[in-house]
């Protein structure tokens, strides 16, 4: 299997060979959120005239893409920004190979740059916990944060394939009953479905908002984090909360499940 650096020089010669984009690179220590927006920064100021943008979500990391799309949102009409989506064909959770993770471990725990929230000291802590294919992570968020309350946003039998469903479940199955006494709610969505994802938080944070301070940990989907960026931006008052991994599964996907384009002013339509 390739690394990361190899996978992406391979994609960088594949766009140069087809003569489609002047490439610019922005390559930074992973754990620096302000390096990595300075040199977005830098890198899009070296462009001149830009009008339109596409951001492919497919392998961004969670906190990088929420800073990535507020930042080009404050430089571009959101009408004239695109957001590209493509599914695996198989996540590794799904396989018996041996190696059914996505990630393990947490280097770090902290609110992603422009999405710090209101924290008001005498409210409770309200978790809303967008669930994925891996356990890990979510429950060492929650035993950090130490929530009053939890919701949980999981995936429903939407999926991409028949044994997406039945992962999830039994991925998750230890977590759940962990944080039974503390759930307060429990629903699924569509993995494709950013829009119900949106208006969910939404109405949980409106539910919610004169007595719990409102964070997100948004370990679903992609498209279901754009929901979770839709109703942060909707909403300054809440946190979004991100856990960085220790290692990375570079096989945690594999083959091509099909692509979506969501336009950005669609996400921020409220």
């Amino acid at each position: 299997n390739r690394s990361y650096r190899e996978n992406f020089a391979f994609l960088k010669s594949e766009i140069e060979r087809e003569g489609k984009a002047n490439i610019k690179d922005v390559i930074i220590d992973r754990s620096r959120q302000i390096e990595f927006l300075s040199q977005l920064d830098a890198a899009y100021t070296g462009f001149s005239n830009v009008s339109k943008a596409v951001i492919d979500v497919s392998t961004f990391p969670r906190d990088r893409l929420l800073i990535a799309m507020n930042y080009l949102r404050r430089k571009l009409s959101p009408h004239d920004i695109s957001i590209a989506v493509t599914s695996p064909g198989e996540y590794a959770t799904e396989r018996d190979d041996g190696e059914q993770w996505l990630s393990r471990g947490v280097k770090r725990i902290e609110p992603v740059i422009g999405f710090n929230g209101h924290q008001r000291p005498h409210l409770d802590c309200l978790l809303i916990l967008q669930l994925g294919h891996e356990y890990e992570r979510p429950k060492i968020i929650t035993n950090s944060l130490e929530p009053d309350l939890v919701v949980i946003l999981g995936q429903s039998k939407m999926q991409h394939n028949a044994r997406s469903y039945g992962a999830f479940i039994e991925n998750n199955a230890t977590l759940l009953l962990d944080l039974q006494g503390k759930t307060k709610s429990y629903c699924e969505i569509g993995h494709h479905d950013w829009m119900a994802s949106r208006d969910e938080i939404a109405r949980i944070r409106c539910e919610y908002a004169d007595t719990h301070n409102v964070f997100i940990a948004p370990n679903g989907t992609k498209e279901q984090l754009l929901g979770a960026f839709g109703a942060a931006l909707a909403f300054p008052d809440i946190q979004i909360i991100y856990a960085e991994p220790q290692r990375y599964n570079f096989s945690a996907s594999s083959g091509i499940g099909g692509t979506r384009i969501v336009m950005l002013s669609d996400i921020v339509g409220y």
